[in-house]
């Protein structure tokens, strides 16, 4: 199978060699135990880059691989943790209502708006799987995140996941998504985070989650 690991940032392709280590552009990975031809790639970071950089690769691969970190809302994930993300949603893509916010999928824009996405790739139970909100503002504040709990009840949140979601969707591509958790989202403490654990957790899954992908023709 010809896999494509993306992620946003080369650090979040952390155990994977490659001649370049910036992932600027699509290169074979070198240290590659699988039977798959492994491709990895630096999207950038957030929703326009993401989708930038992904639509015109997908196409062709087998499958793309979203790898990298997230933060946790869910009470029952630890640091370090990593998981499967099934269920996503841009977070923060609305309209602002004289101080209520509409989704726009909810909206009179509704025709151009994605609608919150089930992501059905290969199966790996060994990973649990979660609900995960994407936003353009890392939210940081107690109010954000309170509104974020009452409107999306997420177990995690990232910057790029609906991005690749919605590309594979509509490219017709098989898709994964695994983050690790490298932090809690509360007021913003990077005292508390730990990336190192979670990079380190988020590669060992990761190869695991490969060698047990069974190879296709």
């Amino acid at each position: 199978m010809k896999i494509l690991l993306c992620a946003a940032t080369p650090h979040e392709l952390h155990g994977w060699h490659c001649a370049d280590d910036t992932y600027a552009d699509v290169q074979p990975i070198s240290n590659n135990p699988t039977e798959h031809q492994l491709y990895a790639v630096s999207t950038g970071v957030g929703v326009a880059y993401t989708a930038l950089r992904l639509a015109p690769l997908a196409p062709a691969y087998d499958l793309v691989l979203n790898v990298g970190l997230a933060g946790a809302y869910s009470p029952q994930l630890v640091i370090g943790d990593v998981v499967r993300v099934a269920h996503e949603v841009l977070a923060d893509y609305g309209i602002d209502d004289n101080g209520t916010f509409v989704p726009l999928h909810q909206s009179g824009l509704r025709a151009f708006a994605p609608a919150p996405m089930e992501l059905n790739g290969p199966p790996c139970p060994h990973l649990p799987a979660v609900r995960a909100i994407t936003v353009s503002t890392i939210s940081g504040s107690a109010e954000l995140i309170r509104s974020n709990i009452a409107r999306w009840h997420p177990d995690i949140e990232t910057m790029e996941g609906a991005a690749v979601a919605l590309v594979c969707q509509r490219l017709n591509v098989e898709l994964l998504c695994i983050r690790a958790i490298s932090n809690r989202v509360e007021p913003r403490n990077p005292n508390t985070w730990n990336t190192a654990t979670a990079l380190a957790n988020l590669h060992r899954a990761t190869l695991h989650l490969l060698t047990q992908l069974p190879p296709r023709p």
